[in-house]
């Protein structure tokens, strides 16, 4: 089979591709065998179309596997794998959950109920892959190495949409040009008021904030939290203010960086209403490095220190990066941080379309991620654009991966799910893996159970803007992971 590493990606989304029984391309054989007929798997049994509570509902008459009744002597390993699924903070009905075992094969799938879940009983080893789709877009989440009694977390973010926000500044400007802030996207004036389209990645809930400083000296700034989504219009930010204060991010072992192809930077990232603002400083240097922080404004702050460097040949569509970060109140002035315990970079991405319905996706890192570089686990995001009258739509794969993973072979899906799934004449973009240790995630069995909270890229919003995302309040954590080229 031959590779195939396309770099450009398209932020449209996928269309709905409708795969029947009676014309089936052979790398979706296996999945719509299961929709066609298929009543019995590789030992023999009866399917299971009960569900494994009153809220979910079984579809597609996807092929059997283990029961709960027909292994409810075997103790923890009859508990069923529970995923809940949830869309702007509320569980989500009628989402399909499949259920696979180790081999990657389908057998079952669910819908969610009102509350949002469905369950099975799984084999430990096994996967679970939750279809969520909105307008525009579609994105597949696999869970690798489920557990039986694992309680899932899946969030459904292909809801999300630009907002436009029409922002007031105070009078009387310190400077004749400001630059505000909503999160990560950022819009320049001259004038007392900006326009702001404000991407899907750059507010993660129902209110946002919004920061603006001048770009002179002395820096003023002014701020307001709490504002609403729902209202098209930002006013009553106070008056400017020059009382900004310091932040200094304190590196040791700044000399183990390398020296050739690699660019480091050192970040501070202001957090309010759990959407980040970056401020970075190049190249940093041992001992302090300073940045200027806005009194009020932070609800915490994150340092970090991030290497990032474009591969050579035949990889030279993709970058590796790896990070370290520490993510404290914002009442703090100072983080230190140890450059010589970055885990080690990827050296490459492999990613295999040549059956396109099930990828294969292989990868290596400098060293091996164990010992001192041990990880907790990983994401991998394979993302593709499907062109169908005249419209492109974006698909997402998204994988949950266990820490000792250099590869993967996406599971096959029952045939109601084919929408979901690239095809021959799809355009694929550079793969997204990323591995991350923490002293705050209990290992793997933490990790798969609340996947975002950790795993930078592994979003379907996933944007990359410089520095990582935010990582779960007063937790320190590294990260490695490959992507395609952005500088």
């Amino acid at each position: 089979m031959t590779p195939l590493l396309v770099v450009a990606e398209d932020s449209a989304s996928m269309k709905r591709i409708t795969i029947g029984c009676a014309a089936v391309s052979i790398v979706l054989a296996a999945a719509v065998a299961l929709a066609c007929g298929s009543s019995s798997d590789a030992q023999g049994g009866e399917a299971d179309a009960a569900t494994s509570d009153a809220s979910t509902t079984a579809v597609d008459g996807a092929g059997p596997g283990p029961t709960t009744d027909a292994r409810a002597d075997d103790g923890a390993a009859s508990a069923p794998v529970t995923v809940t699924v949830t869309v702007a903070g509320a569980p989500e009905a009628g989402v399909t959950v499949v259920f696979h075992d180790a081999t990657g094969a389908a057998i079952d799938a669910k819908l969610t109920g009102s509350d949002g879940k469905a369950s099975r009983v799984v084999e430990a080893g096994g996967q679970v892959t939750v279809a969520m789709s909105g307008p525009g877009r579609r994105h597949l989440l696999t869970f690798v190495g489920v557990k039986p009694g694992d309680v899932l977390q899946a969030v459904d973010e292909t809801h999300a949409s630009i907002v436009t926000e029409a922002i007031t500044l105070p009078v009387a400007p310190p400077s004749p040009n400001q630059s505000i802030y909503v999160g990560q996207c950022n819009q320049f004036t001259t004038t007392g008021a900006a326009v702001i389209d404000i991407a899907p990645d750059c507010i993660h809930g129902s209110t946002f904030p919004v920061l603006a400083f001048s770009n002179a000296n002395p820096r003023a700034f002014t701020f307001k939290k709490g504002n609403s989504v729902a209202v098209a219009s930002v006013t009553g930010l106070p008056a400017w203010t020059t009382t900004v204060g310091n932040f200094d991010v304190d590196l040791a072992h700044v000399a183990t960086l390398p020296d050739a192809g690699a660019v480091p930077y050192v970040f501070i990232t202001h957090i309010a209403d759990g959407d980040p603002f970056h401020d970075s400083l190049a190249p940093p240097k041992e001992g302090a490095n300073y940045f200027v922080t806005y009194p009020g404004y932070a609800d915490s702050i994150q340092a970090e220190i991030d290497v990032t460097e474009v591969l050579a040949p035949p990889y030279d569509a993709l970058m590796a990066l790896t990070a370290s970060a520490d993510r404290g109140a914002a009442t703090r002035t100072t983080a230190a941080l140890d450059v010589s315990l970055l885990l080690p970079r990827f050296t490459q991405a492999k990613l295999d379309t040549s059956a396109p319905g099930r990828p294969q996706l292989s990868w290596a890192t400098a060293s091996p991620l164990t010992g001192v570089a041990a990880v907790d686990g990983g994401g991998a995001t394979i993302n593709w654009t499907t062109t169908l009258d005249g419209s492109d739509e974006l698909g997402t794969w998204s994988f949950v991966l266990p820490p000792d993973m250099t590869s993967l072979h996406a599971p096959a899906l029952p045939s109601s799910l084919g929408a979901w799934l690239p095809t021959a004449a799809s355009t694929f973009a550079a793969p997204r893996v990323s591995f991350v240790e923490s002293p705050t995630i209990a290992g793997y069995d933490q990790l798969r159970a609340t996947p975002l909270l950790f795993i930078p890229n592994l979003s379907a919003l996933y944007v990359f803007r410089a520095g990582l995302p935010p990582v779960p309040p007063d937790t320190t954590l590294r990260a490695t992971w490959i992507m395609q080229k952005e500088i």
